[in-house]
């Protein structure tokens, strides 16, 4: 079983203001905002688009996340940078302020 999201950017609000904090306590976990500002600073919001994608995907690729809040799905990332949910193979990509994730339920996890 497999989900896809595409998100645009531009349907996040912007970090740094501080009346669209709630937004991003509700839908990601302090690691994965710890993560995006230390490490990306220049692509903030590149990257929040991403994870929330992923989160998405995997909530279409098995329905068992789907009354779960996003912020108790924590994407985690390798030494390389490749993103990590247990049970799952992450891929994405970005283009044109656009993310596509696709999220593989494993099939161990089957």
């Amino acid at each position: 079983m497999f989900g896809v999201d595409i998100e645009n950017s531009g349907n996040l609000p912007d970090y740094y203001l501080d009346d669209e904090l709630r937004f991003f306590l509700d839908n990601f976990t302090q690691s994965e905002i710890e993560y995006v500002i230390n490490g990306n600073s220049e692509d903030t919001k590149k990257h929040f688009t991403c994870l929330f994608s992923m989160k998405e995907a995997i909530v279409k690729a098995n329905n068992y996340y789907k009354p779960r809040r996003f912020n108790t799905i924590e994407i985690t990332f390798s030494s390389e940078g490749r993103p990590m949910f247990d049970g799952f193979l992450l891929s994405y990509g970005y283009a044109n302020n656009t993310c596509v994730a696709v999220a593989f339920l494993s099939p161990e996890s089957m």
